[in-house]
């Protein structure tokens, strides 16, 4: 499904195992997940992958996902990279205790997005290199010493700005 902008909507069987590169589809407007599957589940168009021995992955949502305010299921233990990468509405997402790692672009480019609360369990957010961590938040860090981080756009750089972060 690499690079289709044709998709629309993708239906999840019950028997499949294993789904990757959504995030490269980008007319994808919604995903729905057979109710008999043991593997996914979808909450508010976001996949999810269950795991009852690590904890579930918050998945995939859309770049087309109409939602404004997420807040990720209990039980999710882990935000796959690319995860919520390109959405349009998203403006506020809270991040469920128990959760214990964000991967790399998980919020990359949310046009919209204006808060991400972070729980204390959170123990990784993934990044390549320390510049990353600005592109996975889109921000550039203004003060990192307080739980409440705010961030201004740098000088010369094209990054959008996130007015807070809560950890």
């Amino acid at each position: 499904m690499k690079n289709n902008n044709n998709i629309k909507s993708i239906h999840i069987p019950a028997k499949c195992k294993g789904v990757s590169r959504l995030e490269t589809c980008s007319s994808l407007e919604k995903i729905t997940v057979d109710k008999k599957s043991k593997f996914y589940y979808s909450d508010n168009n976001v996949l999810i992958k269950t795991d009852e021995e690590n904890g579930d992955t918050g998945v995939f949502s859309p770049r087309n996902n109409s939602i404004s305010e997420y807040k990720i299921p209990d039980g999710v233990a882990r935000i796959d990279g690319h995860a919520f990468q390109y959405n349009k509405s998203l403006e506020k997402v809270i991040v469920p205790e128990g959760c214990k790692f964000i991967g790399c672009y998980a919020f990359l480019d949310c046009k919209l997005l204006k808060e991400i609360t972070l729980p204390e369990s959170l123990e990784k957010i993934e990044i390549l290199k320390f510049e990353d961590l600005l592109l996975i938040l889109n921000v550039s860090l203004d003060d990192i010493n307080n739980k409440e981080l705010y961030y201004e756009k740098e000088e010369g750089k094209n990054i959008r700005i996130l007015k807070k972060i809560r950890i």
